[in-house]
């Protein structure tokens, strides 16, 4: 249930989670293990990097041997993924690019849980991942996955869950019924966002046609700009390749209609999001929304009539 997020962990344990000297992820069941479950497990959808974290956690167990070294050994070289190492911090390499905020070249700070989010990947490395799902777990002439695993990556995992309505994902893989990363008559969509402080990502597949693309920034104001980027250029090599034309995306906009009092209050709140724990609250003619450091007006508050 930790890939498909429905294990009722918490999504985060924020403190020390992005600092300049974390602690071993491997404290983080230490951390939580007093903690109660958000969920009930197989309830509802809520992305855990904590639960990802924990799974790094038993591989290091159960193979006996750091994590960053076993995956390096075991999958991304065997990949010839050469250069996107996990680490807590930018990796030590000139590929890796500088990071940016407001205009203004910026630190990254590292970031305690490793398995969830310390792999540093090149555009050209994550191609070559993408490549060997195409190819059902080869990579040149070399298998790394058994072609029944990465089907079993790439099913719905929770079709059975009522609380998720139309949204699918299956092991590790996004596939349907978020945002805006939505194709008509392409088949199956898989795709998988990232984001830390400082950089974000979107990668996207439609494994019908063996196409897939990589977006990656080195500012996260970028992050619209990414999965609009990713998006589009999909959507035209599907047409260039099978003659599939989508339909053209308008802009989502912002939502001006104002809300009664009373409705509004309703929202007010804490939510579990995608992008880690937002704060509705009610500022006087406006709801507001806090989330990542940034605040959003969802939607204006007006008389009932």
């Amino acid at each position: 249930m930790i890939l498909t997020h429905h294990s009722g962990l918490p999504r985060d344990y924020a403190k020390g989670l992005f600092t300049r000297d974390p602690e071993p992820f491997t404290n983080l069941v230490h951390l939580i293990k007093d903690e109660y479950a958000a969920y009930p497990p197989d309830y509802v959808f809520s992305y855990s990097n904590a639960g990802l974290t924990l799974l790094g956690h038993a591989v290091e167990q159960v193979s006996g041997r750091p994590f960053a070294t076993y995956m390096d050994e075991r999958i991304l070289r065997p990949l010839g993924m050469n250069h996107s190492p996990f680490s807590p911090g930018p990796a030590a390499s000139p590929a890796m690019s500088k990071a940016y905020r407001n205009g203004k070249e910026t630190d990254d700070f590292a970031l305690r849980d490793v398995p969830a989010g310390g792999l540093n990947a090149t555009v050209l490395d994550l191609g070559r991942f993408v490549s060997a799902i195409f190819a059902g777990g080869r990579a040149g002439d070399r298998r790394i996955l058994r072609p029944e695993t990465v089907a079993e990556m790439l099913r719905p995992q929770n079709t059975a869950v009522a609380l998720d309505l139309t949204f699918r994902v299956g092991l590790g893989w996004m596939l349907s019924g978020l945002g805006d990363i939505n194709f008509q008559n392409a088949g199956p969509v898989a795709h998988h966002a990232g984001a830390t402080v400082a950089f974000s990502s979107q990668l996207i597949a439609l494994p019908e046609h063996k196409l897939g693309v990589v977006v990656l920034a080195n500012s996260f104001s970028a992050t619209p700009a990414v999965s609009k980027i990713a998006t589009d250029t999909l959507g035209l090599a599907l047409e260039a390749k099978a003659g599939i034309k989508q339909p053209e995306r308008r802009p989502s906009g912002t939502n001006d209609a104002s809300l009664p009092p009373e409705t509004a209050k309703g929202f007010v709140g804490h939510y579990s999001t995608l992008a880690g724990l937002a704060n509705i609250y009610d500022r006087g003619g406006g709801l507001r929304a806090d989330i990542l450091g940034q605040t959003s007006c969802p939607a204006a508050t007006g008389s009932s009539g």
